[in-house]
């Protein structure tokens, strides 16, 4: 349980600096990936904090992929995972894309978790599939979805190139 101690500072909250302290622990391997965090109840009362303190640290790993929360069986370490095979074809794509000079590469780019907000991705997410239903779902042109392309195209480029 001693991995577990927080050193509360700052006007950050509570919540969130034990969800960066879990967060740490996971991306060092000091949780192994499927190991079973301490209980809501014990952890709360371990660190000196509300309940709902420790549900909202959980609920916040949860939503950037750091643990899974199982009802009635609780919560778990979930290591983030980058495939071999995806590496290897995401060399391979990129050697081809720095060969065309008119595509634009977009597979390296990671999102910065600290400035996503799951719920306006959810939000975007829905209506996504309200407007184009099940055709969202499914693979779309091999550069990509039309309409998304024409987006960036107009947003970025202000209409200046092609979409293609």
């Amino acid at each position: 349980m001693e991995k577990f101690i927080v050193k509360f500072e700052g006007s950050t909250t509570k919540y969130n600096q034990i969800a960066k302290h879990i967060k740490f622990l996971i991306e060092k391997k000091l949780i192994e990936d499927g190991e079973k965090l301490p209980s809501i109840r014990s952890l709360a009362t371990y660190l000196c904090v509300n309940n709902s303190t420790i549900i909202s640290a959980y609920k916040k790993l949860q939503e950037e992929g750091y643990v899974i929360i199982k009802d009635g069986s609780g919560t778990f370490a979930k290591t983030k995972r980058y495939s071999i095979n995806f590496k290897k074809k995401y060399v391979e794509i990129t050697r081809q894309l720095s060969q065309n000079k008119e595509c634009c590469d977009f597979t390296g780019e990671n999102i910065d978790i600290d400035f996503f907000s799951i719920n306006t991705f959810k939000k975007v997410l829905n209506e996504v599939i309200d407007f184009y239903g099940v055709e969202s779902l499914t693979y779309q042109d091999r550069i990509g979805f039309e309409d998304l392309r024409n987006s960036i195209k107009d947003y970025f480029w202000d209409g200046s190139i092609k979409s293609e």
